[in-house]
Formats: structure tokens, C-alpha cells, sequence
């Protein structure tokens, strides 16, 4: 009987997606910043952006982490509190905010709603880059891991071909096929640049 229920809940773990596994983070505030998505190797980078995607049971907006460049909003800045990723759009009233959801494995998605009745996910917080000096640029990551974002193309699946939207963690799904690995890159915009302490 035991067993049967183990197994039993095991299997509803599973279907729900894994958990993010944890690391060491480093920064879990930092802001304000642009965020841009950068291939391996690749010094050309491309604006994050939001696009909707649908609404939920309290019709509070959903939306999607994407590059594609002629799809969605793009925020005039970001910030990171206390593990929480929040792009900041001028055109919005004060009491509506937009948060990350929580995250497993797939899209990086957002809701938005009134301020006061969203959940806040703490998933994120800010790494150095290993490959540069002095702390900027800083990588986005999740539970201090910043080497599984892809963004993601929608050849071969349902959905816009052209939208490159970003993915966490994306395994072995069929849309991996159609995905490049990316670094998301936080790019500090205050008046004196804010370096990733080590």
C-alpha cells in the first residue's frame, strides 16, 4: 500500500515538471537593468522582451520571456528583490504589477495583476560572468545557475515561427530540438554602473 501511494505521488512530482535545483546565488537585489539574451560566443545580444500569452483563472495576464523583436512589450528597465524578477513598464497603473512565476522547466513566463494579490516566486538572483573582470556584466540566474537558458524557436510545434521565446531548463522536450543555449545578460543602467560582488 505504501509503495502504491509512493509511487502514486512520485509520478504526480514528475508530471508537474522537476524542481530547479539549488546553488549557491549570488546577488538576490540588483537593479535597475536592461536585460539582453546572448548566444555562446556571440557579442551580439537581443533585448528580452515580453509577450502575452493568456490569462489565468483571476484574469490576471500571463506573458512570456521572448527575443523576437517585433512581438510584445519591451519593459524600460528590470529589477531583482529579494530573488523576485520584475520588468518595469511606464505605461501601467500604479496598483498592476508584473512578477515572475514560479519556475520548473520550460518558459520563463510572468502574470501580471493588481500588486496586492500576486504571489511572488524567489527564484532568481544576479552571478558574476566568468569571462569578464570587475563584476559587469552580470548573468541572470536561477538558484545561482545561469547556464540553462535557450531561446527557443517554434519551427516544427504549434505557434508563431518567427518568435524566439526563452526557455529554462528545457531538456529533452521535442521543442529542444529548436533551441541555442543563452546567457541572459544584466546589463546595470544607473548613473554609475553596479558591479556583481564576488
Amino acid at each position: 500500500m505504501f509503495s502504491a501511494l509512493f509511487i502514486l505521488a512520485f509520478s504526480i512530482l514528475v508530471s508537474l515538471g522537476s524542481p530547479v535545483p539549488s546553488r549557491s546565488c549570488g546577488v538576490t537585489s540588483y537593479g535597475p537593468f536592461r536585460l539582453y539574451a546572448a548566444t555562446g560566443g556571440s557579442s551580439d545580444s537581443q533585448l528580452v522582451r515580453l509577450v502575452k500569452t493568456g490569462v489565468d483563472s483571476n484574469k490576471n495576464t500571463i506573458s512570456t520571456m521572448t527575443t523576437c523583436e517585433s512581438c510584445g512589450d519591451a519593459p524600460a528597465y528590470w529589477t531583482l528583490n529579494d530573488s523576485v524578477l520584475t520588468p518595469v513598464f511606464f505605461a501601467v497603473d500604479d496598483d498592476v504589477t508584473t512578477v515572475n512565476m514560479p519556475l520548473t522547466q520550460g518558459k520563463v513566463n510572468f502574470v501580471t495583476g493588481p500588486s496586492d494579490t500576486l504571489v511572488k516566486s524567489a527564484s532568481y538572483c544576479a552571478v558574476r560572468s566568468s569571462s569578464t573582470g570587475g563584476g559587469l556584466p552580470g548573468y541572470l540566474a536561477v538558484n545561482g545557475d545561469a547556464e540553462n537558458f535557450s531561446v527557443c524557436s517554434f519551427i516544427g510545434t504549434p505557434g508563431p515561427a518567427h518568435r524566439r521565446d526563452i526557455y529554462y531548463a528545457q531538456g529533452s522536450t521535442p521543442i529542444a530540438n529548436h533551441c541555442q543555449p543563452v546567457h541572459l545578460i544584466m546589463q546595470s543602467i544607473g548613473i554609475i554602473p553596479e558591479p556583481i560582488p564576488a
